[in-house]
């Protein structure tokens, strides 16, 4: 029940409050629409199931939030099995209810990223690999692979997860045996199928999400204190603020107890599972001076609520009081997101990403093309945001051709625009003159025609200032060559 309620609140809420869809959204769906086995900041899975989920209803936000409310719903889930079977079945769902204290888990949860898909492949790998470890069943080891491949085409992030597990694999005692099974080396066998059609992506492509990553996650221009010391610690202290409401349920429970020496080798694996990733990040961080980004964390804590269940339970439980705790944060979260979404633009005197006019851009875009030329809009030349937008919410869903770059966007490229023509969509500063195309794209299209800036009003009933967008049309070839 706790799962339908938390699905159904953080679909319903979203889709209330947000006239668009979020950045994440509308970044997937432009690469999604092209169905890549990779694309230039990510691994293709979260695009592929964003665009899946829209394709359930075109133009409509609901999918896209059920989607990311299914991977929290599913992860919650995996933890309960797992919490089964090293605990009795109620403090398995005290361990489940504890992770609605994570920040991660609901507030952030409704814009569907490369974040978000991890939430449930790293609790099936986890489930999948403590279950093969204790049953030693060859399902399980295949499963395990499938889910750890399927969380590295999610994100590489992956890694730091599938790195101590493998290490648990040799040096924890009681597991070192199971290398002379036929297990690890199925799960081996498995994940390599699953990330071969990738891994061959990667390399055609010079491993442009590899490079993506390691230049946002590098900033040479800091000092030296500041990148092996205050990025790990800054990414360490957002976690620790994350988890703060979780701790709060969890000392509503009572006075927490440490346990005895009964369920040591599921502590010791717990520790692995979810301190362990963690520990890896800040080190990896501190000695490459790589920045993290805060929402990295997402998937670090979702067996947080078992460890402390079965490291610190108390002995006497309040469940009276946890149940008060829990009700009024699972409520709190909605009602905060929904306040912050609808007042923000009011209070700060901008509107955010949800407030954006995505629909009335590509409704202006799609007519001046149809006004011109006809059939739809076969493609739009722009940033991930604003072409993005065109094309999530064009009733054709034209291919975006990213800043018209080939490099970013492999599946168009400049013969094929010049063959079908495009729609080209770009920011204007409010007090710009005239509605120069963005450099170079005058020489590379010849039959290009910039049209009147569009003036867009936010989303939004707060006094904001209009947003200026400029807009061009490159004739397609048949059309071209009439001029």
């Amino acid at each position: 029940m706790a799962l339908a309620l938390h699905a159904a609140l953080w679909t319903l809420i979203p889709s209330l409050v947000n006239p668009n869809l979020p950045l994440d959204v509308i970044e997937g769906l432009a690469w999604g629409h092209a169905w890549q086995w990779g694309y230039d900041k990510h691994p293709p899975l979260s695009p592929w199931l964003v665009e899946l989920a829209y394709m359930a209803a075109p133009g409509q936000a609901w999918p896209v939030y059920l989607l990311s409310a299914l991977c929290v719903t599913l992860a919650f889930w995996a933890v309960w099995r797992l919490a089964l079977d090293m605990v009795a079945p109620r403090v398995a769902l005290i361990a489940v209810l504890l992770l609605e204290g994570i920040y991660y888990h609901n507030f952030t949860s409704p814009e569907f990223n490369a974040n978000v898909v991890l939430l449930p492949l790293w609790a099936l790998t986890v489930l999948c690999f403590w279950r093969a470890l204790s049953r030693g069943n060859l399902v399980f080891w295949g499963l395990f692979g499938l889910f750890g491949a399927l969380g590295l085409l999610g994100k590489y992030f992956t890694a730091f997860l599938i790195l101590p597990l493998g290490l648990y694999l040799l040096f924890d005692r009681d597991s070192r045996a199971i290398w002379r099974t036929p297990g690890p080396y199925l799960a081996m066998v498995v994940a390599l199928a699953v990330l071969s059609p990738h891994l061959a992506w990667m390399w055609t492509h010079e491993f442009q999400t590899v490079t993506y990553a390691l230049a946002r996650s590098g900033a040479l221009s800091e000092s030296v204190f500041v990148r092996h010391l205050g990025y790990p610690g800054k990414f360490l202290l957002a976690q620790l603020v994350a988890s703060v409401p979780m701790l709060l349920l969890f000392a509503a429970l009572g006075r927490p107890t440490q346990a005895g020496p009964g369920l040591a080798r599921e502590r010791r694996f717990l520790i692995v599972a979810s301190i362990a990733p963690l520990v890896l990040v800040i080190l990896v961080s501190a000695l490459f001076g790589l920045r993290l980004r805060s929402m990295w964390g997402t998937p670090l804590f979702l067996f947080s609520g078992l460890l402390a269940v079965v490291s610190f339970l108390p002995s006497r439980l309040n469940l009276r009081r946890f149940a008060a705790a829990w009700w009024g944060l699972f409520l709190l979260a909605p009602a905060l997101y929904a306040a912050l979404a609808l007042a923000q633009p009011y209070l700060a005197g901008k509107g955010k990403r949800v407030h954006f006019p995505g629909t009335a851009l590509a409704r202006e875009a799609e007519a001046a093309w149809n006004a011109r030329f006809t059939g739809p809009l076969p493609i739009v030349i722009g940033s991930e945001w604003l072409a993005g937008n065109v094309g999530a919410y064009a009733s054709g869903r034209p291919q975006v051709y990213i800043e018209g770059d080939p490099a970013r966007a492999p599946w168009v490229g400049d013969s094929q625009v010049r063959e079908e023509g495009a729609a080209i969509v770009w920011e204007l500063a409010p007090n710009a003159k005239g509605n120069r195309p963005p450099a170079g794209l005058a020489d590379r299209f010849s039959c290009l025609e910039p049209l009147p800036p569009l003036g867009l009003s936010w989303d939004t009933g707060a006094a904001l200032p209009t947003l200026r967008i400029g807009l061009a049309l490159i004739a397609p070839a048949a059309a071209c060559s009439k001029t």
